[in-house]
């Protein structure tokens, strides 16, 4: 079964690369996570201000 796998061209099928962009992505959904809580946090602020 395991020989079914390998292939020349790119092996088992892992690669550093791929971890690296793993944490790459993770790091990257982090960033824009704390950026849309920062907009929503703006968007409530000055949604207080507004109404009054």
């Amino acid at each position: 079964m395991w020989a079914t796998l390998y292939r020349e061209d790119r092996g088992w099928g892992f690669s550093s690369t791929q971890a690296t962009a793993s944490g790459d992505l993770e790091h990257r959904l982090h960033e824009l996570t704390e950026r849309v809580d920062a907009l929503q946090a703006q968007v409530g602020n000055a949604g207080d201000t507004q109404e009054g």
